[in-house]
Formats: structure tokens, C-alpha cells, sequence
């Protein structure tokens, strides 16, 4: 089973959370394209760094959520390192970055189905008039499902950093 990256409900708003987060690390790649172009270009990059294509050459367990945020014409796409792991093992690919996290309050608003950059929008400013506090202005599109499993299953998440 994959090991779902750990955060704590502080608050359980009509229809959104907010949500604590600890420390932790991710390993990036910015790709230039629309969501579906660079979610597919990135992940592939993304999974040989988990699969050994690292300076170590160790295997690191896949975790959820993937992570896709927007940034000027193209995407950051992330894996969340497993729980409790040191500094991971450096990239082989210049193209990667491991990026620390401090622990960060997020708001979060859960949806199921297919996923589309349109659908993860209306759901981010769902999300933004639902909660009454400072946001960042850029969000975190998460995905828990992989393709194989029926859309109606899929798990999908807009997070949001809070704070000015």
C-alpha cells in the first residue's frame, strides 16, 4: 500500500480542512507545457529518480500525494519523500531539485473523479470562498490515485498555504 504523506485535521470547515503539516522533502522537476503534458512528462523523470536513478542508486517506496503547482508557463511536479527519511539521495538529472519543506498550515478542499486543469481551478476558488483566513496565491493540485483506477475512486486535493 502506498504510504500517504502524514498532516493533521486542526480544523474541519463545511466542505474544506485545514491541515497541519511536519517537515518534510520533496523531489522536483519544473516542465514547461499544460497540466496533462507536464504532469506525463514529469512524473516519468520523477519515478526513475524513486527508482534508483539517484547519486545512492536506492529505491525509495512511492508515496501520495503527486504533487502539481503552476508556475508561469509551466508546472512543478513533486514527489513527497517517505515519512521519517533523512536527506534523500541526490539526483542524477540536473533537471531535478530535492526541496526541504518546513512544517506549513495548508488549507485543503477534497474532490473525486477524473481530473482536468479546469476541475482543480473550480476547485481552488471553491476552496479560497469557503475559508475565511490569508492564503498564498499559488496552489498545490494533489493526486492520491494512479490512472488504472476508475476516476469516480480518485482521490484529488487543492492545498493551499495559509499566511499573506
Amino acid at each position: 500500500m502506498t504510504e500517504i504523506q502524514p498532516y493533521r485535521v486542526v480544523e474541519d470547515g463545511a466542505g474544506y480542512e485545514i491541515r497541519s503539516y511536519p517537515a518534510h522533502f520533496l523531489v522536483s522537476v519544473w516542465v514547461e507545457g499544460d497540466m496533462r503534458d507536464s504532469g506525463n512528462s514529469g512524473f516519468g523523470q520523477l519515478f526513475g529518480y524513486i527508482s534508483g536513478a539517484n547519486q545512492d542508486r536506492q529505491s525509495i517506496p512511492m508515496t501520495a500525494p503527486v504533487l502539481q503547482s503552476k508556475q508561469q508557463n509551466g508546472y512543478w511536479l513533486s514527489f513527497v519523500m517517505p515519512e521519517g527519511a533523512d536527506f534523500p539521495p541526490l539526483p542524477v538529472s540536473p533537471d531535478l531539485q530535492i526541496i526541504g519543506v518546513e512544517p506549513v498550515m495548508r488549507a485543503a478542499i477534497k474532490f473525486s473523479g477524473s481530473v482536468s486543469e479546469k476541475k482543480f481551478v473550480e476547485q481552488e476558488k471553491k476552496l479560497r470562498s469557503l475559508v475565511n483566513r490569508d492564503m498564498k496565491d499559488s496552489a498545490i493540485y494533489a493526486r492520491y490515485d494512479g490512472p488504472m483506477k476508475p476516476g469516480f475512486l480518485r482521490r484529488n486535493e487543492v492545498l493551499v498555504d495559509l499566511g499573506g
